[in-house]
Order: C-alpha cells, then sequence, then structure tokens
C-alpha cells in the first residue's frame, strides 16, 4: 500500500510538470482484476461476521439459560469478544470498500475508446450501486453494535426490568432484521456485477489482443 501512495504522489507532482498521465487499457485490466479478487475478499468477510454472529446468538441463549445476564456486559464475557471480533471484521469490510472505490475510479478515468461506452457504464454503474450498498451495510453495522452494547449495560443494571430486556431484545431484532434485508440486497448487487463483469471483461480482453496483434 505504502508503494502505491507513494506512486501517487509522484504522479502528482508530474502532473504539473507535464500534464496528465492517462488510464491506459492495462491499468483497466489491473484493476479489473484487483475489483474481483476484492469481490471474493468481501465475501468470505461477510460470511465469516455471519458466523461469528451465530456464536454470539449461542452465547446470549447460554446467558438466558444461566440467568445470568449481568456478566453480558462485563469485557470478560464471550459476548464482549464477540463484538470486537465484528467490530474488526468491520474494519476489514471498509478496507476493501475502499479499494473497490479505487479501482473504479480508475476505469472511469479511462478515456479512449477502446471499450464500448454503454458497456463501461453499465459496469460502473453497478460497482456504484455495490459501493453504495456496501456504506450503508457498514454504517448500520457499526449502528447495530453500539445499540447490542447499550443493551447489554442496560439490562446488566440493578434496576433493570423484564420490560427493559423485552424492548431492548425487539429492538435488536427489527435492527438486525434490516440489517438482513440489506445483505440481501449486497447480495443482490454481487449478482448484478457478475453479469456485466463479463462483458466488460470480454470488452478490455479484446481491446488488449487487438493492441498486441498490431505491435
Amino acid at each position: 500500500m505504502k508503494n502505491k501512495k507513494i506512486s501517487f504522489l509522484l504522479f502528482t507532482v508530474a502532473f504539473f510538470l507535464v500534464g496528465c498521465g492517462k488510464v491506459t487499457l492495462d491499468d483497466v485490466k489491473n484493476a479489473q482484476d484487483t475489483i474481483q479478487k476484492t469481490q471474493e475478499e468481501i465475501v468470505t468477510i461477510l460470511n465469516d461476521t455471519q458466523e461469528i454472529e451465530s456464536e454470539m446468538s449461542a452465547t446470549f441463549a447460554e446467558a438466558i439459560q444461566a440467568k445470568d445476564l449481568h456478566d453480558l456486559s462485563k469485557h470478560s464475557n464471550p459476548a464482549y469478544d464477540n463484538i470486537m471480533q465484528r467490530q474488526k471484521q468491520l474494519e476489514q469490510l471498509k478496507k476493501q470498500q475502499e479499494i473497490l472505490e479505487k479501482e473504479t475510479e480508475t476505469i472511469r478515468n479511462y478515456k479512449e475508446d477502446k471499450i464500448a461506452p454503454e458497456v463501461k457504464t453499465h459496469y460502473l454503474d453497478v460497482l456504484g450501486n455495490l459501493i453504495a450498498q456496501l456504506k450503508t451495510y457498514y454504517e448500520h453495522y457499526e449502528k447495530n453494535i453500539k445499540l447490542q452494547e447499550d443493551f447489554f449495560q442496560k439490562i446488566a443494571e440493578k434496576d433493570a426490568t423484564s420490560e427493559d430486556f423485552i424492548n431492548g431484545l425487539d429492538e435488536l431484532n427489527d435492527d438486525y432484521q434490516t440489517l438482513q434485508e440489506e445483505l440481501k440486497s449486497i447480495d443482490q448487487q454481487f449478482n448484478d456485477l457478475e453479469k456485466v463483469q463479463q462483458s466488460f471483461e470480454k470488452e478490455v480482453n479484446e481491446s488488449l489482443k487487438k493492441g498486441n496483434a498490431t505491435k
């Protein structure tokens, strides 16, 4: 990552000296390859997060059975460790989302006509939708984690009532259902991207072959 940042700074200096360097077809190919790898990373992160969530459900169920809800707010409790694990997953998700944004911008800055405009536009539109949905999910999940922490703190208080427990749990469940709907939307965006990605990749590869043939 450091090399990439240094290269960017050098490029910025070169802009003032010799003008803006253009994005090449090879740059587009590299960007698309990175986007595909990033997609795989994101899917892995989301799936791992789901598994960690299921562990939280088991921890919470055990606490209810043991009538030991006060311990849920303690840092030594597995529930707290579970929250920390999911926060780390969110950090990784944000990094991958930023990579998607960077590579998408590279493709957007490709100005030559060797890729059909409608294919490029469609590809960028679907990528933009995916990035926007990932941002929504990330920001909502952060709030959901805070909601869980507040809930555990609330039910651990000495004057907490059964009504506090029921209302808090209902709020958590409703919020989680919304998160699941957002996750389904992300899954749909991945499906949409897979369809347009093939067309875009074909355009890029054919253009590269033509370029190599003329050399």
